[in-house]
């Protein structure tokens, strides 16, 4: 570590901005408690530049897990985990009041309104798939507990599944390359004409992975099975919104692009939510989803969740680890934005005047307040730090930029010890610091201290 320390402070002593002596000064002390925790506001400055110089030096603590700190990554993930259920179940609930309080005006609005979002995703997914087929991804699932989890474990192993998903996948599976290879292995077998030997579950498994210095990230590791077909559900979405044109593929591009352009007209916001998937209530996604797909996404997914041995029935839909989230999320925040930008008499052509990724949405800056204020209202907790409606920075999918300049700094993730990572360090800070083709540091001897370390 102290090879990266001195690279660190050499590049403090050189930036030479408030920001960077106060961090040098925590560098000193060894206090690497604060240093994770310190930011930096792009509000806070008139340029470029020096905001670049201070959010680069916060980056080299605020996401490397490496720092000894006294940090308790996984109990800050699972404290947000239970938030996170906490605000479901109250979304659960006000939205079912909302349905049923049939004489409130306000109620009646929004009932109207969440039919009108219904409509779109409707229109967005098109007709139900009228077959499935399993697809495998790099995760983990309950199939290959204590091993490698690649694809040969999870064809190999006896399928993990939930009993409602493995009846309505059971007439594709049978005639598939995966069923077949497990009956010739004997792992499945015919029974009086049924097959068998499922290992059938009744709860997925909560875990967590490196997210920053401060916390993980909650998973659910869920039974094989069912994430195979999530998957293929998934792959289905992205093609139909594809078919729409939205193209969830290469949209991350075009939000980069947006977000350069809004930097500088301010005519477009950048909008980031708090554990997105987490908070994607099962009262808000029955109420938005056509019927035949609702029911699809029910049969798959795992209505509770293992943690620590206790079980528990989640008030979320799904989470992280589930095959289809990303996409679910990502259309229910399209025809949410959509709607509003209706309901305003804003244009709303999706990747023309909003843009979804995920939980990153880019909408006409007119229509922002309303958005945070409806997305509220449906259980999501707007990113105040990564949330971008007036001034001169606007960020998404990676694409920081300030007045158009780039100014996305070099998140040190874990501390080099190699040779190639400290190459991968130095170029990955040198493409940082560099804006449109011009080096920031190129009068900065920094980078040939860099250069030379171990």
């Amino acid at each position: 570590m102290r090879p990266l320390i001195d690279v660190v402070k050499t590049y403090l002593v050189h930036a030479a901005t408030p920001f960077c002596r106060e961090q040098l000064e925590l560098v000193e002390r060894g206090d690497w408690d604060a240093l994770v925790t310190r930011k930096v506001s792009p509000e806070s400055y008139t340029h470029a530049y020096p905001y670049l110089l201070d959010a680069q030096a916060a980056a080299f603590f605020t996401k490397n897990a490496d720092w000894p700190t006294k940090h308790d990554r996984r109990k800050a993930a699972l404290d947000a985990w239970y938030e996170a259920e906490g605000r479901c179940a109250l979304t659960n609930k006000r939205l079912n009041d909302i349905m049923f309080d049939l004489n409130d005006q306000d109620d009646c609005i929004t009932r109207e309104f969440l039919e009108r979002v219904r409509r779109r995703v409707g229109w967005w997914l098109g007709p139900v798939p009228n077959e499935l087929h399993a697809r495998f991804g790099p995760g983990v699932t309950l199939c290959c507990r204590g091993q490698r989890s690649t694809v040969a474990d999870k064809m190999t192993n006896s399928p993990t599944t939930t009993v409602r998903a493995r009846e309505l996948a059971l007439p594709w599976f049978e005639n598939s390359l995966w069923a077949r290879n497990l009956l010739e292995r004997g792992v499945l077998k015919f029974e009086d004409g049924v097959l068998s030997g499922f290992d059938d579950v009744t709860s997925s498994r909560w875990d967590c992975v490196p997210k920053d210095a401060k916390t993980d990230r909650s998973i659910e590791i869920g039974p094989n099975l069912n994430v195979a077909y999530q998957l293929y559900i998934g792959k289905t979405m992205k093609l139909r919104f594809a078919r729409r044109g939205w193209d969830l593929l290469h949209a991350a591009d075009s939000h980069r692009r947006v977000a350069r352009e809004a930097s500088i007209s301010g005519s477009m916001s950048t909008i980031d939510l708090k554990q997105a998937s987490d908070s994607l209530s099962r009262g808000l996604v029955s109420l938005c989803v056509p019927e035949l797909w609702l029911s699809l996404l029910e049969t798959f997914r795992v209505p509770k969740i293992e943690i620590d041995g206790k079980t528990v029935r989640v008030n979320k839909f799904s989470g992280m680890g589930n095959g289809y989230t990303f996409e679910l999320e990502s259309v229910l925040f399209m025809s949410i934005a959509q709607e509003v930008c209706s309901m305003l008499g804003l244009p709303n052509t999706a990747n023309h005047d909003v843009y979804v990724f995920g939980d990153d949405i880019i909408v006409p800056t007119a229509a922002s307040d309303l958005l945070i204020k409806v997305l509220s209202l449906l259980g999501f907790e707007t990113n105040a730090s990564k949330t971008f409606v007036d001034g001169p920075f606007r960020e998404s999918c990676g694409g920081d930029f300030f007045r158009g300049t780039r100014v996305r700094p070099h998140y040190l993730k874990e501390i080099p010890n190699e040779p190639q990572q400290w190459i991968a360090f130095a170029n990955g800070l040198r493409r940082a610091v560099s804006s449109d083709g011009a080096d920031l540091f190129d009068h900065v001897p920094f980078s040939s201290r860099l250069a030379t370390s171990p």
